[in-house]
Parts: C-alpha cells; sequence; structure tokens
C-alpha cells in the first residue's frame, strides 16, 4: 500500500463487519478530518455540480404541478388535502422523534395523496429534476466524504489512488464493485453493496465525530441502512407508470 504524507493525527483501521468473517478480511485506513477537510468537501460539492432541494422546495414545487397540470377548481380541491396530508405527517414525526420503535403513520388520504404525488411528478419535469438532483446528491456526497477521508486500504486487491490528496471518483466506484464481489464470496451471501455502505458510513463518522469519538465508535450495524427517500411519506415519488398528463379533469384519486 502507497504511503501519502498526512496533516497529522492517527489513522483509525476500520474493517466492515459483514467481512469480518473471511479469512483475510480487508483492512481500511480512515484519517483525521481538519477543518481544511470539511472546506474541501464544500467545493468538490460545487465542483460536482451537486445540489440538495429540501423537502419543503419539493412540496412547493408538487403545488405548483398540481396548479400548472389541472383546472383551478382541481387546485382548489386537491391543495388543501394535499397540505393536511404533509402537515400530519410532520406531527407524527414530531411526536415519534427518539422513539425505538415508533407506531407506523396512519391517516386516511395515504394512499391517495401517494398517487396524486406520484402522478404530479411523473408528469411535472420541474419536480422531476429536483428529484434528480436529490438523487444524484445521495448517491455522490458520501463518495465525496470517502474520497477525503481514506487514507488507504490493505489486505484488498485493487490499487489505492489518490490525486492532490482527494481518493479519485472512478477508484471509489471500483472499490464499490470490489466489495460487492466479495461479499458475494461469503458463503450463504448474495451480491450485496452493504461492505461499500458500512466503509461509506464510517468515512461519514469521521467527519462527524470528535478524535476521541473517532478511535472508539464501534462499526455500523448491518442493519442501520439509510431509508430510501420514496418510502418517506409526505415526500413524492417516481416509482411506476405514470398516467398524469396536463389537463383540466379530476385527478384519480
Amino acid at each position: 500500500m502507497t504511503k501519502y504524507p498526512l496533516e497529522g493525527g492517527e489513522l483509525v483501521e476500520y474493517t466492515p463487519d459483514s467481512l469480518a468473517s473471511i479469512p483475510v478480511p480487508p483492512v481500511f485506513l480512515l484519517r483525521p478530518v481538519t477543518e481544511r477537510d470539511r472546506r474541501r468537501l464544500r467545493k468538490l460539492a460545487i465542483q460536482e455540480g451537486l445540489s440538495k432541494h429540501s423537502l419543503a422546495d419539493l412540496r412547493a414545487e408538487t403545488l405548483t404541478g398540481l396548479q400548472s397540470l389541472w383546472s383551478e377548481d382541481v387546485f382548489a380541491a386537491h391543495e388543501g388535502r394535499l397540505r393536511s396530508y404533509w402537515d400530519a405527517y410532520d406531527q407524527y414525526e414530531r411526536e415519534m422523534e427518539g422513539v425505538d420503535e415508533p407506531a407506523p403513520f396512519e391517516h386516511p388520504d395515504t394512499q391517495q395523496m401517494i398517487e396524486l404525488s406520484e402522478r404530479i411528478t411523473r408528469a411535472w419535469p420541474p419536480l422531476l429534476k429536483k428529484l434528480a438532483d436529490n438523487s444524484e446528491y445521495d448517491e455522490t456526497w458520501p463518495k465525496l466524504i470517502a474520497s477525503i477521508a481514506l487514507a488507504g486500504w490493505k489486505n484488498l486487491d485493487l490499487r489505492y489512488e489518490r490525486d492532490e490528496g482527494i481518493v479519485p471518483l472512478d477508484c471509489i466506484d471500483q472499490l464499490a464493485s470490489k466489495l460487492i464481489d466479495m461479499h458475494a464470496e461469503v458463503e450463504g451471501n448474495l451480491p450485496s453493496n452493504l461492505p461499500f455502505i458500512q466503509v461509506l458510513t464510517r468515512a461519514i463518522q469521521m467527519f462527524t465525530l470528535g478524535k476521541d469519538e473517532e478511535k472508539n465508535s464501534e462499526s455500523p450495524s448491518k442493519s442501520s441502512t439509510t431509508p430510501s427517500t420514496s418510502r418517506k411519506a409526505g415526500k413524492v415519488t417516481t416509482g411506476g407508470k405514470s398516467t398524469a398528463t396536463p389537463s383540466t379533469e379530476t385527478p384519480a384519486t
């Protein structure tokens, strides 16, 4: 493994628990994060053209789409239903904050509002673009963090590279593919990106934890996964075939 000069501090060694059972598991070296690294991360995000739209922005664009695609009567009939549904979900989130096993969200309009949101999303290009921006951000942002925090690796048949102090994103993508293959080689396992997700999670911890916590933090649990935005009630989704068309007809809800 090629060694590179660091800005100071000890490296943290990490092995994903999903690969810990193999005879010679990979070991990842993560370096301490500095304020300079945090500034660099923001610069990299700008260079990659990443943008993240808030839930409030997505909801506002959903209403704009509803108003633009259907008549004023239809908009008047459904705007209040959407807002009421979103308000109910926001209240649910506040009440369930910190609860280990929250009760499922229930609302009489859930299915109808999800279907309506999907129809608007498929037919309204500005909303689709915002969702595409968020999808690109969610996929790329953790990789940028890893490109800064990863100082090397051992027991892995993949060349570690750095360019101006940053692991290139194509190298990060090669790492993802390699870890998927390694996970599939474990008896009883199917191909999975779980090891890569765990490495990304540990890299993110280097940015969010204090120095003492960096050494003592545990590896992420197999069950600790980031929920998909399409599953979160109140957010528009893009799955399935669209039936929405610009018209004055009442949406089928």
